[in-house]
């Protein structure tokens, strides 16, 4: 059996046992069931993000040598960095983010050159999302690095007549196409929730929910990781 499948047939089980002290034992005794399959789910999705993180490590030792230190003298970006990426792959609702959140969390903690905003937001991102949308986020976030060289690019989700295309935010003229794909505005919504993406001011897509600004440096970032 794979890790995935005990995993989810783990945390199947624990709910089942949940739902039936609830119908079965005394209300004292559920939030203790809770407890206890909530401690086990949260402790196998933590050592396998730590695994995760070390194992993409070039020296998985001097990592964690690193990140222990900086927990002993509570160096305030290794402590955020542990707390919030731990969160972050237990809270995610898909197993296939937890690698890409462990990538994200090892960029963090050995080469130091993310702004704390992006490591934020990009786990708070991955939280949501599923196997589909990491596969379409990878498709567009793809399709937005070919974009010609600029600050930000906007790119639009089939927003009426204007297609689906990414283009330099000032230059309109040098637009690629962009792969169509189901629900846009909850992946765009998404980007824009985290902080990684904001609504443009465009003439004719001011605000518009299928529009969305996004930094070259994030896509950049975040090609690296998807």
């Amino acid at each position: 059996m794979s890790e995935e499948t005990k995993d989810l047939v783990e945390v199947v089980t624990a709910g089942a046992m949940v739902a039936v002290a609830a119908s079965s034992l005394p209300a004292a005794t559920v939030p203790v069931l809770a407890g206890m399959a909530w401690q086990r789910y949260q402790s196998r999705r933590v050592k396998a993000w730590w695994e995760l993180v070390t194992k993409s490590a070039a020296d998985a030792k001097q990592l964690e040598d690193r990140v222990l230190a900086g927990l002993a003298e509570d160096d305030e970006s290794v402590v955020a960095g542990v707390v919030e990426g731990a969160r972050a792959a237990t809270a995610a609702v898909d197993l296939a983010a937890v690698p890409i959140i462990a990538e994200l969390s090892r960029r963090h903690f050995q080469d130091r050159n993310l702004p704390r905003w992006f490591y934020r937001g990009a786990l708070e991102l991955l939280e949501r999302l599923d196997a589909s949308d990491i596969a379409v986020l990878r498709t567009f976030v793809g399709e937005l690095s070919t974009v010609e060289e600029s600050e930000s690019i906007t790119a639009l989700a089939g927003l009426g007549a204007k297609g689906w295309k990414a283009f330099p935010t000032n230059k309109v003229d040098a637009a690629v196409a962009l792969t169509p794909f189901a629900e846009p505005i909850r992946l765009l919504g998404n980007l824009k929730r985290a902080g990684l993406g904001h609504d443009s001011n465009g003439w004719g897509i001011s605000g518009a929910a299928e529009a969305i600004v996004v930094q070259r440096r994030v896509v950049d970032w975040l090609r690296i990781l998807v």
